[in-house]
This record gives structure tokens, C-alpha cells and sequence, in this order.
């Protein structure tokens, strides 16, 4: 899966959850500084994102000051992925 893919997942899912309608959400906005998501719904998206993309987030990635946008964060899924399929043992 593409970073684009993942971005407009995201997008998607914020869209949706937030009730925002086709507002556009730029990439390198912060979605929690925005209004897009709060704090709930960081925990949902996180929730989210691990069952869509099959990862698991770690305390770094919160930490890492791009987690809040979209692109950030889609570039952590995408990071997250490619290390998960070249780590040995079933997949998460």
C-alpha cells in the first residue's frame, strides 16, 4: 500500500468520524490542533488504524513530532508496515 493510500484512508476515516462533510485536510495540518479529532478520538483512530493497516503503535510514535498530521502519521503506518513484513514470525 502507497503512502497516498494511507493518507486518504485517514482523510477518509477523520472525514467521517469528525462529521466534517468533504472538508479538505491538508497533510501537514495537525488534526488535533485542527478540531478534526480529539483526544477520544486519537484513541479511535490509533485503534482504527492498527486493525486496517495490521500494526501496532509504540510509545516513539507518539512521541515523534509528525504523529499529529496526516501525512506524519501516515508515513509511521507505512514505516510500520514495511518493517513488519520484514520482521520473522507471524504478523500482527
Amino acid at each position: 500500500m502507497q503512502k497516498q493510500q494511507i493518507v486518504d484512508w485517514l482523510s477518509a476515516w477523520m472525514r467521517e468520524q469528525g462529521k466534517l462533510g468533504d472538508v479538505a485536510i491538508p497533510g501537514e495540518a495537525n488534526f488535533v490542533e485542527a478540531g478534526w479529532v480529539d483526544s477520544v478520538g486519537v484513541i479511535q483512530l490509533i485503534y482504527a488504524a492498527e486493525q486496517e493497516f495490521g500494526i501496532r503503535f509504540n510509545e516513539d510514535h507518539f512521541a515523534d513530532p509528525a504523529f499529529p498530521t496526516v501525512a506524519g502519521l501516515a508515513g509511521i503506518i507505512a514505516n510500520e508496515r514495511r518493517e513488519g513484513a520484514a520482521r520473522p514470525g507471524p504478523r500482527r
